[in-house]
């Protein structure tokens, strides 16, 4: 009888195909539970890491605070250069400091709404100018000896654009200039195009002076423009306004040059005053520590503007977070602190003489592949303020972007040297057979400002080239290739 109880206890009990099955759907809702309960978790965990915001730093403080303007608004030229192609019946200046107080009153009184605020300009009554700005483009052409065989015709556009030319000529002769910069998206920016027309309009009357026999004018002319240009340049503080200034410091060191080949008799009593008009940058004109402050300040305040117009808890990244998730993972003043930081990094690197651009763009470019690699932290860098992480480094990655920007006025260094260069082989007549040969002599004042190398000579061509880093409209085919063509008489 026990041997028979023994048999039936040991005996393995037969499971049905449907108690398997719940056992193991039991199992995996375990496994699955356990998922949640560690996602919960990790997200309670990131949730308590971000419950608080760090303070701004006081360099993102001073960076927030109004600027205060250092030129007086009776002495300021931007105000001109604001309302330069106002109705021909306004006052540009009054029009200008105007349009700049409004601006800047409504952003005091609150700059969350600035931008849906801004003035529109579209429907008001606008100078209308008619200058020909693209009528000689080709560094291979002589602009001068073209424009001369226009003469007529450019003298009625010149009377017919004088109200523009009185505005800039206006704008000449003030004692300063200094940008009232508002750090919004929707910021009013000054339309630089009747700035540059103008420009060329006052070197176009100091060709037909030239060509009249009036030298001493001319040349006035041109080193007046010459002072206001660079004026421009050393207290510039948006990327626009210094581009444009090297955009018209190029097109006329082009005139000196077409000067050079065509009135040679120049270099004899006007050596000096051609020589300054093509003079290197100095350190103060290549300095760009102001336009990228403006620019951190820009980047700084956007993270502010970002996080005041979501106030409401409205998507920070719309579309990813919900209003009630999105406080959790973004850290405005963490962000703008990180921002400035990196910002700041930038501005180290500017101060340094020489500047050392090709650090600067090597840098870029590993921050840039890091970032694309997706290898430039770890995972857990991300758990407080993961957001305005992503946004400061991806914003990081627009550092090759302003690299450009440097070797543009780098590259118009390089072509000014070249310019003085075409005049010191004219004034001391040397020979065709003899022009490699100087160059490989030249002063580093006439050598490439990348490496010190010698600039090019092509015979067949009848070039002297330099290779700068940046493309330029005004360079052949719009390339890199920077050229001053010399007459057949510029070489004995």
């Amino acid at each position: 009888m026990n041997s028979q109880t023994d048999m039936l206890q040991n005996k393995p009990v037969l499971r049905s195909p449907r108690s398997r099955s719940i056992r193991v759907l039991r199992r995996i809702m375990w496994v699955l539970l356990g998922f949640v309960v560690l996602i919960l978790l990790f997200i309670v965990g990131v949730m308590f890491i971000n419950l608080h915001d760090e303070s701004l730093s006081p360099e993102v403080r001073a960076l927030m605070q109004a600027p205060v303007y250092k030129v007086a608004d009776k002495k300021n030229g931007f105000f001109i250069l604001r309302a330069i192609d106002a109705d021909p019946s306004l006052d540009a200046f009054k029009s200008g400091r105007e349009i700049v107080a409004s601006d800047e009153r409504r952003y005091l009184q609150n700059p969350i709404t600035f931008d849906q605020l801004t003035r529109d300009e579209s429907k008001e009554k606008k100078l209308e100018s008619t200058w020909d700005q693209r009528r000689c483009i080709s560094p291979l052409n002589n602009c001068m000896q073209a424009d001369l065989t226009r003469r007529a015709e450019l003298e009625k556009l010149l009377v017919a654009n004088q109200i523009l030319l009185q505005r800039y000529m206006q704008m000449q002769v003030m004692e300063g200039f200094e940008e009232h910069v508002i750090p919004t998206p929707g910021s009013p920016i000054p339309n630089m195009s009747p700035l540059v027309q103008a420009a060329e309009m006052v070197m176009v009357l100091a060709e037909f002076d030239i060509a009249d026999g009036k030298f001493d004018r001319g040349i006035q002319r041109l080193q007046q423009n010459d002072r206001y240009l660079r004026s421009l340049m050393r207290n510039t503080s948006t990327l626009i306004s210094r581009m444009v200034s090297i955009a018209i410091i190029r097109k006329q060191a082009k005139l000196v040059s077409d000067l050079v080949e065509l009135k040679p008799e120049l270099l004899t009593h006007y050596r000096q005053q051609l020589s300054e008009l093509v003079r290197p940058l100095s350190q103060e004109e290549k300095n760009f520590v102001g336009v990228f402050t403006n620019e951190a300040r820009f980047f700084t305040f956007l993270q502010y503007l970002l996080h005041q117009k979501n106030d409401s808890r409205e998507d920070i990244v719309k579309g990813f977070f919900s209003k009630k998730l999105g406080r959790f993972f973004y850290q405005p003043n963490a962000t703008m602190n990180q921002i400035l930081l990196l910002w700041s990094e930038r501005i180290a690197l500017l101060r340094q003489s020489p500047l050392p651009i090709d650090t600067m763009r090597q840098q870029a470019a590993a921050r840039s592949k890091a970032i694309e690699e997706n290898m430039t932290f770890p995972y857990t860098h991300y758990f407080y303020n993961p957001i305005g992480k992503i946004l400061a480094y991806v914003s990081e990655d627009t550092s090759a972007t302003y690299v450009t920007y440097l070797e543009r006025s780098i590259d118009l260094d390089g072509y000014l040297s070249l310019v003085s260069l075409q005049m010191e082989l004219r004034s001391q007549h040397i020979t065709e057979s003899g022009i490699s040969e100087y160059l490989a002599k030249a002063s580093p004042a006439l050598r490439n400002p990348y490496d010190a190398s010698p600039m090019t000579w092509d015979a067949q061509k009848r070039q002297l080239q330099f290779t700068g880093r940046q493309k330029a409209s005004s360079n052949l085919n719009g390339g890199k290739l920077y050229i001053v063509q010399l007459s057949d008489a510029a070489i004995h």
